[in-house]
C-alpha cells in the first residue's frame, strides 16, 4: 500500500491536478500500529498526523498532513466533520484500511459487532470524495520497494 500512496501523493502534485495538498487517510485498528506508521512516514519526510493526538488536530483540520491516521471510531466521530470539510473533499486521494485481514476481529469477538465493523467502514468510505481510491491492505512500509 505505501508505494501506491506515495505514487498518488507525488502524481497529484505533478499532473497539474486541482488537488493542492493530497491527503491519504489511513484507518488502523491499533494505536501502536498508527504510532509506528506515523514515525515511519515522518522519518521519510512526509507530513502526518494522528486524530487521537490533540497536538495534531489543527494541522489535520487545515489539510497540512499528507497522511492522517485514525481508528475507525475516531474517523466516524471526531473525524467525520474533518472528512466532510471542503479541504478534505477536495484533497483526499486515497483511503486505506491497515491490517484489513483482521477487520472481523477488530474490537470484539461478538459476531453481530463484527458485522457492524464492516458496515461502519463502508460508512467511512461514503464520507470521502467519490474520485479517491480505496484500498484494504497491510499498510506496512517495505523499504526495499522504495528504491
Amino acid at each position: 500500500m505505501y508505494p501506491a500512496a506515495r505514487q498518488f501523493l507525488e502524481s497529484s502534485k505533478s499532473t497539474g491536478s486541482s488537488i493542492t495538498n493530497p491527503i491519504v487517510i489511513v484507518v488502523s485498528p491499533l494505536v501502536a500500529l498508527m504510532t509506528h506508521h506515523y514515525n515511519e512516514v515522518t522519518s521519510m519526510g512526509f507530513s502526518a498526523g494522528m486524530l487521537r493526538d490533540p497536538d495534531h488536530v489543527e494541522n489535520i483540520t487545515k489539510g497540512k498532513c499528507q497522511f492522517v491516521f485514525g481508528l475507525p471510531k475516531s474517523w466516524l466521530s471526531s473525524g467525520r466533520d474533518i472528512l466532510l470539510s471542503q479541504v478534505y473533499q477536495k484533497n483526499v486521494v486515497m483511503v486505506t484500511t491497515d491490517e484489513a485481514h483482521v477487520i472481523p476481529r477488530w474490537g470484539t469477538t461478538d459476531k453481530k459487532k463484527k458485522t457492524k465493523a464492516f458496515r461502519r467502514l463502508g460508512e467511512l468510505r461514503a464520507l470521502t470524495p467519490k474520485n479517491c481510491v480505496s484500498i484494504c491492505d497491510k499498510f506496512g512500509i517495505w523499504p526495499n520497494l522504495l528504491d
